[in-house]
């Protein structure tokens, strides 16, 4: 049987994209093989019949992943792509001329496929991240304990939730501070965050530090227990979450900037961002944080509490919505196409919603 070898960073998004993959490649008949490092390409040449790395396309960061997908593919003639994220405009200062021949990117939105455009990198295909709904399925009778449990201690107040790492860019803090005065205005809501860091919590929120310590799973699970999933990030290169809270039936309040305004849909709460603001964090990639209003975001979380206390029906409308949208990203359309573009063939699957045949 052919070898697939599916190289990520330490990264849990990647990690779980990587995993997703194998998952895909093992259904179609191909062994999959995962790693979290970059081995030496003249020893993996001997081992492997294709390669997918999936890794932020930072030329910093992912140097010695570029330069593994370049030897693999001319020196080695080993079909492999470069399945790239990035939240921002990569450094060019850190960019050589041969990150831009001979190595296959595929982009993992429309805004990324812009950003390395627009810095030079030749982009062979865009191709979204997608949910395996597999763990969705296996998530939701943990996700029924859970909220079980956290309704038992808050009641029926709604429960907005947060999962996210504590980079600058995913705006942990400036969210605490429009928590703090959602609190101080109404007694009917309570905010559950899952980070890796300390921040000083208001009242009413509670801050579990258990990223990076669930299983995929339980992290799905915790989503599933929430009434909506918040992202107050500043920028993404995809947005997985929402997607993933939306094969959920969660609703999600957002920014609505590229990329997240390429996958969400009107049955989410969005609100705008007021400006761009372009910052090097050391990343290699001057990150686009998009800069939302205090107020504007208040208002859409008042709004979304509202809906489930005052609309409820338009509130299961938006979760059965949430469900129909979230079919298309399912990972056994999605990544047969990501195969089919290293040469292994793979017959288009049905969309289980809609009974039409997907792009292979």
């Amino acid at each position: 049987m052919p070898i697939l070898t599916i190289i990520t960073s330490k990264a849990i998004s990647l990690k779980n994209v990587g995993k997703d993959i194998a998952e895909v490649a093992q259904e179609v008949g191909v062994v999959p093989r995962l790693f979290k490092y970059p081995p030496n390409a003249y020893d993996l040449s001997k081992h492997t019949d294709y390669v997918v790395i999936c890794m932020s396309a930072s030329p910093l960061l992912a140097r010695p992943y570029m330069l593994l997908a370049r030897e693999l593919r001319k020196n080695y003639d080993i079909p492999t792509l470069f399945y790239a994220t990035i939240e921002g405009k990569p450094l060019r200062k850190f960019i050589r001329p041969w990150m831009l021949d001979h190595i296959l990117y595929v982009a993992n939105s429309n805004y990324t496929k812009d950003k390395l455009t627009e810095a030079g990198f030749p982009i062979y295909d865009m191709i979204y991240h997608g949910v395996n709904f597999k763990l969705v399925e296996s998530a939701k009778s943990l996700s029924s304990t859970i909220r079980k449990k956290i309704k038992q201690d808050v009641g029926d107040k709604v429960v907005l939730g947060v999962v996210s790492n504590s980079h600058k860019r995913k705006g942990l803090e400036p969210f605490l501070n429009v928590c703090s005065e959602l609190l101080s205005r109404r007694d009917d809501v309570r905010v559950f965050i899952i980070t890796n860091a300390q921040f000083q919590a208001p009242k009413g929120v509670s801050i579990e530090n258990l990223f990076g310590k669930l299983t995929h799973t339980e992290v799905l699970a915790f989503i599933g227990a929430f009434d909506y999933l918040v992202i107050p990030s500043l920028s993404e290169g995809f947005g997985l979450p929402l997607v993933e809270a939306n094969a959920l039936g969660v609703p999600v309040i957002h920014c609505n900037y590229p990329p997240l305004s390429e996958i969400t849909g009107n049955h989410n709460l969005t609100f705008p961002y007021e400006t761009v603001s372009v910052e090097d964090l050391g990343d290699g990639i001057d990150y686009e944080l998009h800069i939302w209003n205090k107020n504007d975001f208040l208002s859409t979380l008042e709004d979304a509490i509202d809906c489930i206390k005052k609309r409820p029906s338009e509130y299961e409308d938006r979760r059965s919505k949430a469900l129909e949208h979230a079919r298309k990203f399912d990972i056994r359309i999605l990544y047969r196409k990501l195969l089919n573009i290293l040469g292994i063939k793979c017959e288009p699957v049905k969309n289980p919603l809609r009974g039409k045949e997907a792009e292979g």
